[in-house]
């Protein structure tokens, strides 16, 4: 198979396809780039079938016009630092090597650039970065201490982030509160000083990428380009076969323009090692992991993005996408939402990936993303209320909405979609959230046994018109999750009611 010029011999890759053999083997000798940028742009293809290149494709058609393939052709973007306003920084301890400092770089130039200052007292340092962006808070900063350092990133609209990285002219401690002004976009974190009554001179030496701005996609050397893509096509001949429980996926905020869009399906993520601190089973199939990120780091995913685990498997490297949510049993405190993760996951016996994590035990770790996605829950908290529709553990970027909405008395209406009764996940817990008055709660089963006396079947416009009523769809923002051709049967259904496409988000594999 070719992908982007270059052939792959991808025999002995097809059984870890998670698309199946079938699926994969339509690209077989031949160009596979635009089958493959249809429904999986985001994978990076390079390291996961490195061992299988045979060698670049020299045949003349394939590069008459190599604007056919975008930016895939054109050489990497040098990222380093601008040595032009602070001091010239040293690569010893920060993990990046020398040769990084000599590489290039101009500062984008973009209106109400963020700065940063400091000042400190007694017993801490307090570090103010004023983004300028009102809306900015603790959600889009993500707090790194490898090595003592401090390594900061501020996600900025537009595809854009701030970056600080500093090693300290002493030492501090790993605890940092952080503080945000979303009036005004400023955050503020407060370390504190490992020897009290010490006065710093300075806050520290600049390391590589400090004080700089760069785009998701072209973040440094050791990120991964991800992109997701979706078709809204659908024929008859498949809608009978849909699953209606798989593991949730990556986020797209999906339209009939949206391939393309990189304000939505271009991002690039970063990954820390993060350690497995408990593992329950919820049903027969899935599991609910919790990981602590080390300890000093920070990192609050917003409501509706998702999470990257990647792992290496008989020398392949294989990432997927979940969602984190919160518990519902009110046991989790606020001060664990930035540091500890809860991942609910089905485990598939034929899946390479999840076979691997059902092997971790409690104790190992696993490289997590930074989080990812296009949801804004402001923007859907502008209709007066809301319909889900999920399949599955299409359930995940469900429930963070859920307790927000919950939490303001939004009227909400969830819908799940599963097999069996056995398949429902966290059933008793939403029945208590529902008994609260704001949240309804529908299950739908597509194979249910003789006591069940509920609605059967899969999603269809009929039903869906039992969930959302002409009088109400000009009101009412719907978000659907689930296996692909359920989020497209949701998406088709909807556009045939004339809903707004402000008002639709589907998350999507």
């Amino acid at each position: 198979m070719v992908y982007p010029g270059a052939v792959y011999n991808i025999s002995h890759y097809c059984e870890f396809h998670p698309g199946g053999i079938a699926e994969i083997m339509r690209g077989a000798g031949k160009d596979g780039t635009r089958l493959f940028n249809e429904v999986h742009r985001w994978v990076n293809y390079d390291s996961m079938l490195k061992k299988c290149l045979v060698g670049k494709l020299v045949t003349e058609s394939i590069f008459k016009s190599p604007a056919q393939y975008g930016n895939l052709l054109a050489p990497p973007r040098a990222v380093g630092t601008n040595l032009s306003t602070v001091n010239k920084p040293q690569a010893s301890n920060t993990g990046f090597g020398s040769s990084l400092l000599a590489l290039p770089f101009s500062r984008p130039i973009i209106p109400n650039r963020p700065r940063y200052d400091y000042y400190q007292n007694e017993s801490s340092v307090k570090l103010s970065i004023y983004t300028r962006t009102p809306g900015i808070c603790s959600e889009h900063l993500v707090l790194e201490r490898p090595g003592g350092n401090i390594r900061i990133t501020v996600y900025l609209p537009s595809n854009k982030l701030y970056r600080l990285h500093i090693a300290p002219d002493l030492k501090l401690l790993l605890s940092c509160k952080i503080q945000s002004a979303v009036s005004t976009g400023k955050l503020e974190l407060e370390f504190l000083k490992s020897e009290k009554g010490l006065k710093w001179t300075q806050l520290g030496k600049f390391l590589p990428q400090h004080d700089t701005i760069q785009d998701r996609a072209d973040i440094s050397p050791m990120l991964t380009n991800v992109s997701e893509s979706v078709t809204t096509n659908i024929s008859s001949a498949v809608t009978d076969s849909i699953s209606n429980s798989t593991t949730t996926a990556t986020d797209c905020q999906v339209t009939e323009t949206d391939s393309g869009n990189t304000n939505t399906v271009a991002a690039a993520t970063e990954f820390i090692q993060c350690r497995i601190s408990e593992v329950l089973s919820l049903t027969h199939d899935t599991n609910l992991y919790t990981l602590n990120l080390p300890e000093g780091y920070h990192m609050e995913v917003p409501t509706g993005h998702h999470l990257r685990l990647k792992a290496s498997i008989l020398g392949m490297e294989i990432v997927r996408s979940y969602t984190p949510v919160h518990l519902l049993d009110s046991s989790e405190s606020k001060e664990t939402f930035n540091s500890v993760l809860y991942l609910i996951i089905k485990i598939y016996k034929d899946g390479a990936f999840t076979q691997h994590l059902q092997s971790l035990t409690v104790g190992d770790t696993i490289p997590v993303s930074h989080h990812v996605g296009a949801f804004d829950m402001a923007e859907a908290s502008l209709c007066s209320k809301m319909l889900l529709l999920a399949a599955g553990t299409g359930l995940t970027p469900m429930i963070k909405i859920i307790l927000h909405n919950v939490a303001r008395d939004k009227p909400t209406h969830l819908v799940c979609f599963n097999k069996t009764q056995s398949d429902i996940l966290w059933r008793e817990e939403l029945d208590s959230l529902a008994s609260r008055g704001s949240l309804q709660v529908t299950h739908v089963l597509s194979k249910p046994d003789s006591e069940w006396a509920g609605l059967t079947g899969r999603i269809n416009q009929d039903m869906l018109l039992q969930f959302l009523s002409p009088e109400s769809k000009d009101t009412t923002f719907i978000a659907a999750c689930g296996p692909i051709l359920f989020s497209q049967l949701c998406l088709s259904y909807l556009k045939k009611m004339d809903c707004d496409d402000k008002r639709i988000h589907i998350f999507q594999e």
